[in-house]
């Protein structure tokens, strides 16, 4: 199966084309882009960047692409998230507290003046 260039670059996510351009260095103004953009200016100077391949990433077994991360930092990854949302409740929780405690009693008490005898 032979593929076309274009083929080839729009197989890549916007980012690796960014990282080959930047790589070129040659004063592109890539920077705001998009990625239909981002192809047409690597086919006008193919020469440069024929050495990209196609892209395929990876795939678990139900699809979907793998993370580049190892199991360590997975699981590190979902303790921090762990931890964030049982923050983010903590905080929720007092801050739901305080405005009970808000609604209860007036935050300032009016002090009537006494008439004098």
């Amino acid at each position: 199966m032979v593929m076309d260039f274009r083929e080839i670059l729009f197989s890549h996510p916007v980012a690796n084309l960014k990282k080959e351009i930047s790589k070129v260095k040659k004063g592109f103004n890539y920077g705001k882009l998009s990625k239909v953009g981002l192809v047409n200016l690597m086919i006008e100077n193919k020469d440069l960047f024929k050495h990209i391949k196609f892209f395929e990433p990876q795939r678990d077994e139900r699809g979907r692409r793998k993370r580049p991360l190892g199991e360590a930092a997975t699981i590190e990854m979902q303790q921090k998230r762990k931890e964030t949302a049982a923050r983010k409740a903590k905080e929720k929780a007092a801050k739901a507290k305080a405005e009970a405690k808000a609604k209860e009693k007036p935050k300032f008490k009016i002090k009537r003046k006494q008439k004098k005898k």
